[in-house]
C-alpha cells in the first residue's frame, strides 16, 4: 500500500522550487530573512494535498 503518492509529491516539490526561484529572481537576488526556512517533504506534501482538496 502506497501511503505517499510519489507523483503528487514530485509535482509539489517542482511547484515549490519554481515558486521560490521566481520569487528569488523578482526580488533581485536579495538574501531571505534569517527566520525563513525550507519546508520539509511532509509539509510540502500536506500543503499540496490541501490545495488539491
Amino acid at each position: 500500500m502506497e501511503i505517499i503518492n510519489n507523483e503528487a509529491l514530485s509535482q509539489c516539490i517542482r511547484e515549490a522550487v519554481r515558486a521560490e526561484l521566481q520569487e528569488h529572481f523578482r526580488a533581485g537576488s536579495t538574501l531571505p530573512p534569517q527566520d525563513e526556512r525550507l519546508l520539509s517533504k511532509q509539509e510540502l506534501f500536506i500543503t499540496h494535498l490541501v490545495r488539491i482538496a
